[in-house]
């Protein structure tokens, strides 16, 4: 009855946990959200995520020189497209100018090192299987972005409007997306390709006052172990 298949989310969650891997993959029991759920800060997340791959996707190359305004038309192309805007996003735009403004001038220093590559896109290694059951069992996980450094190797990037792991948190387990992408990456589950990964960093996106972005990088951790 245990799942054969997990993502990088599940394996947080399970490391967490365990019991609610049983309680939701087995007994098949759903958590329902509290009364306060509060889906504001998820949602704006989503939106930034899909605004700035749509941008890397159509300028993997090159920074434009007006890449602030081509950002901001793409992010208002998609606020257009939701069926209800609530009034705080109207508040909450000029924070989002702000975290494009940064974006684009650590994007623009970033690409003197890297290429863009993968975005948005899932990759799987199977880490276990039982030849005499043929039971087996697959790790997954959804990359935001990974470049190619252009002296060698790849860094697994990821975007995040909240707040980022600590360092402590990558290596006891209990924050394994990044690590588990540099694995995947490692054995060639994304697009076939073995990659080496150099570095694993997040990119804080909060359009604050006082700080709008930060880059957080952290030197690879041995995924041998």
């Amino acid at each position: 009855d245990r799942p054969e298949t997990l993502s990088a989310t599940w394996i947080e969650k399970w490391m967490r946990n365990p019991y609610r891997v049983y309680a939701e993959k087995i007994l098949k029991l759903k958590i329902l959200d509290p009364f306060d759920h509060d889906v504001v800060h998820a949602e704006r997340g989503r939106f930034v995520h899909d605004v700035l791959l749509e941008f890397v996707q159509t300028y993997p190359g090159d920074m434009p020189k007006n890449a602030v305004q081509i950002i901001l038309e793409i992010g208002r192309k998609k606020q257009s497209e939701l069926e209800h805007i609530p009034p705080h996003w109207y508040y909450w735009w000029p924070r989002f100018e702000r975290l494009v403004e940064w974006f684009v001038d650590e994007e623009t220093k970033w690409r003197k090192t890297a290429v863009p590559w993968i975005q948005e896109e899932t990759g799987a290694v199977e880490i276990y299987k039982n030849p005499a059951t043929g039971r087996k069992f697959i790790v997954t996980a959804k990359a935001d972005r990974i470049d190619r450094i252009k002296t060698g190797g790849a860094a697994i990037m990821d975007y995040k409007t909240g707040n980022t792991p600590l360092l402590y948190k990558l290596k006891d387990g209990t924050a394994p997306q990044l690590p588990i992408e540099s694995y995947i990456l490692n054995k060639g589950g994304y697009k076939n390709i073995q990659e080496t990964p150099n570095l694993m960093v997040y990119w804080k996106l909060s359009g604050s006052h006082a700080q709008a972005g930060e880059v957080k990088p952290f030197d690879q951790i041995d995924m041998s172990e």
